[in-house]
């Protein structure tokens, strides 16, 4: 997966675990450029993942996580780590 550059899962009611195993599985690919996850769970798990894969991912330009609920605290991390 080192080529793989987008990624589109909008709205299909991943919880937590699942998103945090999908993030994870993307931290190899380096070429990454968009991500859109929007209308899924980021919580706690999830959230630490998708952290990683920003720092791992420096070639990301989009990235749409709206409607993910993900609570303050997480919002506010993922902002720092933007």
């Amino acid at each position: 997966m080192g080529s793989l550059e987008e990624i589109h899962v909008p709205q299909n009611g991943i919880k937590d675990e699942g998103m945090k195993e999908l993030l994870e599985s993307l931290k190899h690919c380096k070429n990454l450029k968009t991500l859109r996850v929007n209308d899924n769970w980021l919580k706690t798990k999830a959230t630490e993942q998708l952290l990683e894969l920003l720092l791992t991912c420096q070639k990301m330009t989009e990235l749409n996580i709206s409607d993910s609920n993900m609570g303050i605290a997480n919002v506010v991390a993922t902002l720092r780590a933007l």
